[in-house]
């Protein structure tokens, strides 16, 4: 069976020391950002647009109902708050996630990931 056609995917962790913090980063393959782009109907962009720019649409201070595109670091934070919210035991370097059903979904579990992320990077 396809990806497309699922209701979940698999995402290997890459999990790396830093600071002496054990912070684990889903690798993402190509085709899991496609179906995600699809799915939400939100545009991919490769990388979060640097500060100072005119455009505020990758600015975390926009509302996520209001929001168009997502990024790497926004999928990998979505798999991070996942992993959370389903109380996932990490026992192995892969683990299955389900696709949101819409962006509203999507975003919370964004939120719930970046702050894990930024308090284990703190």
């Amino acid at each position: 069976m396809s990806e497309k056609m699922t209701s979940h995917f698999t995402v290997n962790l890459d999990i790396f020391s830093a600071n002496e913090t054990r912070v684990s980063i889903p690798v993402i393959p190509d085709e899991i950002i496609e179906i995600f782009s699809e799915k939400l109907g939100l545009l991919y962009i490769p990388e979060s647009t640097a500060e100072g720019r005119v455009c505020f649409a990758a600015s975390p201070d926009v509302r996520p109902e209001y929001k168009d595109t997502f990024a790497l670091v926004d999928l990998q934070d979505y798999v991070l708050g996942f992993i959370q919210e389903k109380g996932e035991c990490i026992n192995s370097n892969a683990i299955t996630v389900a696709y949101p059903i819409n962006p509203s979904v999507f975003w919370q579990s964004v939120k719930l990931g970046r702050s894990i992320r930024e308090r284990n990077n703190s």
